[in-house]
């Protein structure tokens, strides 16, 4: 039985948030000891690029930080606004973007935070 490719991509999404949610929960205290390494990060504006499921974002906005995390997937930025909405008080917002075309102006942000990072490289 052939698949359709929108049937396969949607069965894919399925199980890599599935694989990347345990991943995350298996790393979140070695996310955690990463940002509390880095001082001050209340009321600085942060771009977490490729966050993905918005872990490191949440937990950077934790800490006090004004935060956008962008991501080229609309699943994974789906699932990262679920999990914000059970944390309303924070100053957190997800974007779909692509990092490699970013649409902010050149002071915009702080600081840029990038983990477990990997771009196609044009070579």
């Amino acid at each position: 039985m052939l698949r359709s490719k929108s049937s396969i991509k949607k069965k894919f999404n399925k199980i890599f948030s599935y694989v990347y949610f345990l991943v995350e929960s298996l790393t979140y205290s070695i996310r955690l000891k990463i940002i509390n390494e880095i001082p001050n990060l209340k009321h600085k504006k942060i771009l977490d690029i490729c966050c993905g499921t918005g872990i490191n974002s949440l937990i950077l906005a934790e800490q006090g930080a004004n935060v956008i995390g962008i991501d080229l997937s609309k699943n994974q930025i789906e699932l990262a606004n679920k999990r914000k909405e059970e944390h309303q008080n924070l100053i957190l917002k997800y974007q779909v973007m692509d990092a490699e075309s970013l649409d902010f102006s050149d002071d915009s942000f702080d600081f840029f935070y990038l983990l477990l990072v990997f771009m196609k490289l044009g070579l």
